[in-house]
């Protein structure tokens, strides 16, 4: 499964030329995102290649599903109080 994921992402980024023309054509995903999809990018490929029992995998794999929302939900909303604080004169840490 990992190395099936390696050269399926090897395959889409040399059809695409370069990562950072990967990452301009991902124009769903909001540009301050990134640090998240990139930390469960991480989580997942550890778990893929971490010698770990199907059951267990996929246990982990699920949790790190639900940990990717909420770690998303929390820095969105960081974000966008971030932004109303801003556009109300308030000054934040």
């Amino acid at each position: 499964m990992v190395n099936w994921t390696q050269t399926l992402l090897k395959n889409r980024l040399d059809r695409l030329g370069s990562r950072r023309k990967a990452i301009r054509r991902c124009r769903l995903v909001q540009k301050e995102s990134w640090r998240e999809g990139y930390m469960f990018a991480v989580e997942i490929h550890r778990l893929l290649r971490a010698g770990l029992d199907i059951v267990d995998r996929i246990h982990l794999m699920e949790i790190a599903c639900a940990m990717q929302v909420l770690r998303s939900l929390g820095a969105q909303t960081s974000r966008i109080t971030k932004r109303e604080t801003r556009s109300h004169g308030l000054v934040t840490g």
